[in-house]
């Protein structure tokens, strides 16, 4: 695979956690959850219902770890080393011999 098709596939996949990223925080807000952050970037998160509180932890989670939680999906998937490169060749290997649902 060359380097080329190997950018176009990660550009896409942070196209995509960016747009969901954007959608997410449009729906946080509409929720009654609300999130404060301190000085540590420790999110406080507080609402009236435990969906909405739950909505709001996922949405500050994707916006601290977008990279890590995109990573995971790839290894998760067993094609982070077609994304990222030879290192996670292992774990991909894994993933598609003991068949692990996606």
């Amino acid at each position: 695979m060359n380097n080329l098709s190997r950018f176009s596939k990660i550009a896409v996949c942070i196209t995509v956690c960016f747009f969901l990223l954007i959608q997410t925080k449009a729906k946080a807000q509409q929720s009654n959850a609300s999130i404060l952050w301190d000085n540590h970037g420790v999110p406080h998160i507080y609402g009236k219902t435990t969906s909405s509180m739950y909505y709001a932890f996922g949405w500050a989670q994707m916006h601290n770890h977008a990279n890590l939680i995109l990573q995971l999906y790839g290894v998760a998937r067993g094609r982070a080393a077609e994304y990222w490169g030879s290192y996670f060749l292992k774990q991909d290997k894994m993933v598609q011999e003991f068949d692990c649902p996606i």
